[in-house]
This record gives structure tokens, C-alpha cells and sequence, in this order.
């Protein structure tokens, strides 16, 4: 009988809690919350957030973000970077080919290693080269 009543308790006990307990899975998100993501997701990642949102699950942080449109950006451009980008995109642009190198037009990916001609693209540039 005293078994009985134990596991009872126990029952009782863990029914309390998870009533209480703020679930991830069907819980909205709180204002504070949606704050954080929008503060920190962009400089950080999940990293940076799950240190403030310790209830929420990187998948779960990464699909709000998705939801809300927030981007995080793992290698961001640098001040001297936009620098040359300014100086020599309206120059030269980004394109590579032999009759450039022949004729001595400047590449602008050697001046910038760490990045492909991929992230080059005109319109995203134009921000940069106007201002």
C-alpha cells in the first residue's frame, strides 16, 4: 500500500511539473524572447542565443529566425573590405578572365582572400559603390 501511495505522489508530482513547465514544443514565443533573436541570432548564432534562452532548442531558435527573417551572418564583411570594394568595384567590377589579366585590369578577389566570387554579385554591391 505504501507503494501505491508513493508512485501516486510521484505521479502527482510530475503531472505538476510538466503542467507548469514551459514547454518548447507548444509554448508561443514571448516578446523578450523574440527581442533576443533579433538582438543577438544576427552577431552570434544559436550560440549567442541559447546562453539568454536556455528553454529553447537550436532547431527551434533557427526556425524562428527562419519564420522572422532574421539572418545570421558567420563571416561578416570588414571595414577594410568595404573600403576596397568601393574603391575598386566601380573600377573593375568582379568578372575574371585572361584578356583582363593581358591587359593588366586589377582582380579584385586577390585583394580580397577570404572571399569567393560567389558573394561578388552587382546588385548586392550596389549599397556599398553608391554610398
Amino acid at each position: 500500500m505504501n507503494l501505491e501511495i508513493w508512485l501516486i505522489q510521484c505521479l502527482k508530482i510530475m503531472i505538476k511539473k510538466i503542467y507548469h513547465m514551459k514547454n518548447q514544443y507548444n509554448s508561443g514565443w514571448e516578446k523578450k524572447e523574440i527581442e533576443i533573436l533579433r538582438k543577438d541570432y544576427p552577431k552570434g548564432g544559436c550560440l549567442l542565443v541559447r546562453k539568454r534562452l536556455h528553454n529553447r532548442t537550436p532547431n527551434a531558435v533557427r526556425s524562428k529566425c527562419k519564420r522572422l527573417g532574421i539572418k545570421y551572418d558567420s563571416n561578416p564583411w570588414k571595414d577594410w573590405e568595404i573600403a576596397i570594394l568601393k574603391k575598386w568595384y566601380p573600377l573593375v567590377g568582379y568578372r575574371t578572365s585572361k584578356s583582363r589579366e593581358i591587359i593588366g585590369t586589377p582582380n579584385i578577389l586577390k585583394f580580397l582572400p577570404n572571399r569567393s566570387k560567389r558573394v561578388m554579385d552587382p546588385i548586392v554591391w550596389t549599397d556599398f559603390c553608391e554610398s
